[in-house]
């Protein structure tokens, strides 16, 4: 897991640099695929993306359970989610409210891929 690796502009980011931080981000929102969804492994370890993060000191990690469409829903959620993040709402209460800002708009596949996200850790 250490060298696991979300695939960013400029290049991979692993665990192990976010190990290397002095203080990791408090809040990483990984908007793809099924990034929220851990495993549980022999000797009862949990694997998964967003407990690796948790490890290394990332407070909260919002991030679907599902595999999701690109398109559709998760860019006016992401525009949502981090408007309200960067107006000093909690990560956890702004994930509630971009959903429910944006239920009125959904189609029933669209707020299931809304709802499919989810607040990890300390919220």
């Amino acid at each position: 897991p250490m060298f696991s690796s979300l695939g960013l502009h400029d290049g991979p980011l692993t665990v192990y640099d976010l190990e290397s931080l002095s203080r990791a981000p408090t809040t990483v929102i990984l908007p793809a695929c099924d990034a929220g969804r851990a495993s549980v492994r022999h000797g009862d370890e949990l694997l998964g993306t967003a407990a690796a993060l948790l490890q290394v000191g990332v407070r909260t990690v919002i991030a679907p359970v599902t595999v999701v469409p690109d398109a559709g829903v998760v860019p006016p959620l992401m525009e949502e989610l981090h408007r309200l993040i960067l107006a000093g709402v909690a990560p956890a209460a702004a994930l509630v409210r971009a959903r429910q800002e944006l239920a009125r708009t959904l189609d029933d596949v669209q707020a299931a891929t809304a709802a499919s996200f989810v607040a990890i850790g300390r919220c």
